[in-house]
């Protein structure tokens, strides 16, 4: 199963519990984290505005962990929100740069600790075969971008979008794209209060089955959360 997008202190907590009781039901082999499992909206524009909401960053860290650890994620993706840490790490201020420094040790301990892959933000080395289906936090953000993915790595799974779909790539043998969505509280992210497309944003999940080999095949479905709630796989 995959999820992503839960942003640490924003999470929308029943919709984190749903996707920790399916996979409690169901005992997945292989659990998938896609990446801004912690917000840390405050470093945004390089971190210009960290002293604004600086009590939210550690709270906000802790409880993206606490998520990942719960949901005992197999393979972690560092998310564009993620890598806010990591681009601070060359701040030419030495003390933003040492707590980058820092921040990022912490951060790949707790993966370590989970005995997890940790995959890094980068549009070509970003991403994570299983059977044949390429998944990866994503990079493009447009109305096509679900679309664009696929057409750039073939079949895929990505979060980043926060709008749960499936797209057909324009590709030769066929690609089909697939966004999980986010587990976040969406009308706690103030920062994207008058985006249109918050309108598109929703709770969901994937899961599937996939082979390896030289038959190697992942067949995915698309769990999003209803008007009246989630309809689990009986």
């Amino acid at each position: 199963m995959a999820v992503g997008c839960s942003h640490g202190h924003l999470a929308d907590e029943d919709a984190c519990n749903a996707v920790l009781d399916f996979k409690d039901r169901w005992k997945p082999d292989t659990v998938i984290h896609l990446g801004d499992f912690i917000d840390l909206s405050p470093l945004m524009g390089n971190g210009r505005h960290a002293d604004e909401d600086a009590t939210s960053i550690a709270a906000d860290f802790i409880q993206g962990v606490q998520f990942l650890t719960k949901l005992e994620a197999d393979v972690v993706f560092a998310g564009n929100h993620e890598d806010r840490i990591f681009k601070l790490q060359s701040h030419s201020n030495s003390i933003v740069s040492y707590a980058a420094d820092q921040a990022a040790l912490s951060l790949k301990n707790a993966v370590r600790i989970l005995n997890a892959d940790f995959i890094p933000y980068d549009i070509e080395e970003g991403w994570k075969m299983i059977g044949d289906t390429m998944f990866g936090h994503g990079y493009m953000c447009n109305e096509a971008a679900l679309r664009d993915h696929a057409e750039l790595v073939g079949k895929c799974c990505i979060a980043h979008l926060h709008k749960p779909g499936i797209a057909r790539g324009r590709r030769i043998g066929g690609a089909t794209g697939y966004c999980v969505g986010t587990l976040a509280n969406i009308p706690a992210m103030a920062y994207a209060k008058t985006r249109k497309a918050r309108t598109q944003w929703n709770h969901g999940f994937v899961y599937g089955e996939y082979c390896e080999g030289k038959d190697a095949e992942t067949i995915l479905w698309l769990v999003e959360k209803g008007r009246n709630g989630w309809r689990m796989p009986l």
